[in-house]
């Protein structure tokens, strides 16, 4: 007989995840809550967030992972949204990556491009670019349609019905 076979088997929970139970109701968005407001700082990590929050690393884990996510990505994309927002405002891509929590400007730049699918650098010069409007095919603009029609009243004589035409060497 072995020692699988000597212990006691515990019911397994109905939820599949097991850790809603009293004492961690809301404790994932409790969570969030904190790393949104705490993002900005490099010092934050899932152990960290598991201290403060009086559980283990291993439960908090679980806890993301029932929410199919982890503490590590939600604070990872709550320093891009805020790095995003920096960008948007004009301020320099190494500054926006240290005010967002990042301590390395490359570890930065490789996760906003992961993310965003554009470099930090890219993105933000986009961002500061001026507007431009695509003109549909088949719609001219205003300035192009009036040298359009010069350049046709110039090339072009009209001449009123029933009269022969001269031509531009006789004129």
């Amino acid at each position: 007989m072995s020692f699988r076979d000597r212990t006691p088997r515990l019911p397994r929970p109905v939820d599949g995840a097991g850790h809603d139970g009293p004492g961690h109701d809301g404790l994932v968005e409790t969570v969030v809550d904190h790393v949104v407001r705490h993002a900005a700082d490099p010092a934050l990590t899932p152990q960290r967030l598991a201290r403060e929050h009086h559980v283990s690393l291993r439960l908090l884990q679980s806890l993301f992972a029932a929410e199919g996510t982890s503490p590590a990505r939600c604070i990872r994309e709550q320093r891009l949204l805020l790095a995003r927002g920096l960008l948007l405002e004009g301020t320099p891509v190494a500054v926006a990556a240290t005010r967002s929590g990042f301590s390395e400007v490359g570890t930065f730049t490789r996760a906003f491009r992961r993310w965003a699918g554009t470099t930090p650098s890219a993105f933000a010069s986009r961002a500061q670019a001026p507007p431009t409007r695509r003109i549909p095919t088949g719609e001219v603009p205003s300035s192009a349609a009036t040298r359009s029609s010069r350049a046709r009243a110039t090339r072009e004589r009209i001449v009123p019905t029933g009269q022969p035409q001269t031509s531009a060497a006789s004129a």
